[in-house]
């Protein structure tokens, strides 16, 4: 079964460079050493059922496409997570890893964003406990059952399928003062942090905002106490932050469909010192605003728009892609990025043999630090990846949750894929 890749897919094969691997990691930690001939039989068990996962890019003269791929082998961790993927090679767009515990999955975002891969690996991970003993409860895990054919709907590019025209423009984000540090190629800098869930939630709470403002502000905060130029920017600090579009739509594809809005604030709008209360009350509402129905249809309706432009139809695709990287990086204005993914569930079949996850992303061509966060058990897990050495930004992050009274334990990840 071949397939167009999906509006956001389209970008990020287009965008693939050496130093922009567009790579999402996600591993769960089980309580003993990974099998690997079980992990193998259930990658193969599973794939007749996530056809749209097991796929390679083929590059077309005028447009690109996914083609199904062979037999995925799993192989021992090696390296940094996230590594390049050879995707203009006719490379895979998915590899699987074992450490110890851990248990990987790897993938190109070409092929589908974070909620897809949790519906995906959670399946394999399924399997893998079924093959090994454990009852699995199918109709308690919410999960695709193996022995049914893939839905239509699972299958389907989503921004296409729900875009409809509607009137007003979504705002463009304000100049935006942008974090350089010198990359590094094949380099990929992970800090982790873990912290009581409960401890935030009560927080956030306290001061009347989410708990993705209040991680959102305290990130800000991070950028302006160690970066001199930021701090003296007339520009804006510009936090670009995805959003799910499934449960606004109802969708249940397991490609990528999400959307991104941004959360900005300006240092020169007071003279002196910002504290963590003034930039918090400075980017309160922005978020809710942007997840409103009328809000969510003009930003889909602007992203399919841009989609469908007639020079992608009819300028061949060797011409268009330099057009492609050098327009993105022009009009993306972001500071890093913060991704939550909120809770974790894992059925509860399954939770005794799962000790936790790991999430974690490559970066993008527009931010040096990648934020992604999720909450598993009684516990928020912050992973912030980096493409530079210096990891200042991220340390200060998590001493402002400990000022806060947050009961933080971080450090490089480096330390725990050795353990």
């Amino acid at each position: 079964m071949k397939f167009t890749p999906d509006l956001a897919g389209y970008l990020f094969c287009n965008l693939t460079k050496k130093s922009d691997n567009e790579v999402y990691r996600i591993a769960f930690i089980l309580n003993e050493d990974v099998n690997p001939a079980r992990f193998q039989q259930a990658i193969d068990d599973v794939r007749p059922r996530f056809p749209s996962f097991f796929v390679r890019l083929h590059r077309g003269f005028m447009r690109d496409s996914l083609i199904p791929v062979g037999k995925i082998n799993v192989t021992p961790e090696q390296g940094h997570p996230c590594r390049k993927m050879p995707i203009d090679k006719n490379g895979t767009l998915l590899r699987f890893f074992y450490n110890g515990p851990r248990l990987a999955l790897e993938l190109s975002h070409a092929v589908s964003d974070g909620e897809g891969v949790l519906v995906f690996m959670k399946t394999v991970l399924a399997r893998y406990l079924e093959l090994g003993g454990v009852e699995i409860i199918h109709a308690e895990t919410g999960l695709p059952q193996l022995d049914e054919p893939p839905k239509p709907e699972e299958l389907r590019d989503d921004y296409r399928h729900f875009a409809r025209k509607v009137k007003g423009k979504v705002p463009n984000p304000p100049s935006t003062w942008k974090y350089t540090p010198k990359k590094h190629l094949d380099f990929l800098q992970i800090q982790h942090g873990r912290l009581p869930i409960a401890q935030l939630l009560s927080l956030s709470k306290a001061q009347g905002v989410t708990a993705t403002e209040y991680l959102t502000a305290a990130y800000m905060l991070a950028f302006y106490r160690t970066q001199p130029a930021a701090r003296s920017t007339k520009k804006s600090l510009v936090m670009t932050i995805p959003l799910s579009a499934r449960k606004m739509f109802g969708s249940t594809s397991l490609r990528n469909f999400a959307l991104v809005t941004d959360v900005s604030f300006k240092p020169s709008d007071k003279p002196g010192e910002w504290s963590f209360e003034e930039i918090l009350a400075a980017i309160k509402g922005q978020l809710a605003a942007a997840c409103t129905e009328e809000e969510m249809r003009k930003n889909l309706w602007k992203m399919a728009a841009l989609g469908s432009l007639p020079i992608i139809k009819i300028v061949p695709n060797v011409v268009l892609r330099p057009f492609i990287n050098l327009g993105y990086r022009i009009v993306s204005r972001e500071t890093s990025c913060l991704s939550n993914l909120g809770k974790l569930e894992m059925p509860a079949c399954m939770q005794p043999h799962v000790r936790t996850a790991e999430i974690t992303v490559s970066n993008t061509p527009a931010g040096r630090i990648q934020f992604v966060t999720f909450s598993y058990g009684d516990f928020l897990e912050v992973f912030q990846s980096s493409s530079t050495h210096e990891t200042v930004v991220q340390q200060t992050f998590f001493k402002i949750l400990q000022e806060r009274g947050i009961d933080v334990k971080y450090g490089d990840y480096a330390d725990i894929l050795n353990r």
